[in-house]
């Protein structure tokens, strides 16, 4: 019976890669003209990147290093799949203006609508999500490589993208690019969140014999009190040209 779960959990995996990379292809159709690109030594990097840590991650025979439980397989798969659903999301705020290699199109402009008004490349961040969460499924350190190479690769390729954009669109991009984070959105609410926690810990240390809807209380000042300073780090950090993901 553990056997047979395995493989109907491995073919659902399978399932999802193969559907999402077909309807991906499919779609291609789907663009407007690109009137100009960079060089092919410009992309070639992410380019071998990209086909390095696919094969990494897919490969077979390499031995498990652990197996995760059933419950964790089948959350991983869930969250692979919402990696899909989110560059899927992503792929119709684009519309036309969709491409699979950096170009520029001849209607192109900034879009910050959907997903793009979290983060600055969803697809990226989807496919990253997808690649890890595969990778934990897999069990062994190859597989890991591979998501982090295929991570990397995404990385060379939006900073390709992202030189190349603020080039050929100007403020309207430098404006964006300051607004919204690049690869990982929320990082400052998740700073927020850990500094509040840290802080409503120690209110509970000093305050053991306080009734317990203190801490609550407690906590949630400390968290307002977080937010408010993670909001103005994000403000000053807007002002630079070149924001980090």
């Amino acid at each position: 019976m553990q056997f047979s779960l395995t493989t109907s959990i491995d073919r659902a995996f399978a399932t999802a890669w193969g559907a999402w990379f077909v309807s991906w292809m499919l779609a291609a159709i789907w663009r407007s003209r690109a009137v100009k690109r960079p060089s092919i030594g410009e992309q070639a990097p992410y380019r071998v990147l990209t086909i390095l840590g696919a094969f990494l991650l897919f490969r077979r025979g390499d031995p498990e290093l652990w197996k995760p439980a059933t419950s964790v397989s089948y959350a991983l798969l869930g969250l692979t799949i919402a990696g899909f659903v989110f560059t899927w999301w992503a792929r119709i705020h684009l519309g036309a203006l969709w491409s699979g290699t950096v170009t520029r199109k001849a209607d192109h402009r900034v879009v910050d609508t959907g997903p793009y008004r979290i983060v600055r490349h969803p697809i990226y961040t989807g496919l990253i999500l997808s690649a890890f969460c595969t990778a934990f499924y897999r069990g062994n350190l190859l597989a890991i490589a591979g998501a982090a190479v295929l991570s990397l690769s995404f990385y060379v390729k939006a900073r390709l993208e992202e030189r190349f954009l603020r080039e050929e669109l100007g403020d309207d991009y430098n404006r964006y690019a300051q607004r919204v984070r690049m690869l990982i959105p929320f990082v400052m609410l998740l700073v927020a969140c850990t500094h509040a926690r840290k802080a409503a810990h120690g209110a509970a240390g000093m305050h053991e014999r306080r009734p317990v809807d203190y801490h609550f209380a407690s906590g949630y000042v400390e968290f307002a009190d977080a937010c408010t300073r993670a909001s103005s780090c994000r403000r000053t950090a807007g002002r630079q040209l070149h924001p980090e993901a």
